[in-house]
């Protein structure tokens, strides 16, 4: 259950945190680029917000 929760809690920092990044991405065309292109923003924001 703590796993759950630490994922619920996970998506609403993710959420709060990139969610105006996320409005500017470009469209992605799932290529591997792009998804990693994705994570690596996703990432950074997350480091930001546990700073």
């Amino acid at each position: 259950m703590d796993a759950v929760r630490a994922l619920k809690q996970a998506a609403k920092d993710l959420t709060s945190a990139c969610l105006a990044d996320a409005l500017r991405l470009p469209p992605i065309n799932s290529t591997p680029d792009d998804m990693k292109a994705l994570t690596e923003k996703i990432d950074a924001a997350l480091a930001r917000r546990k700073q």
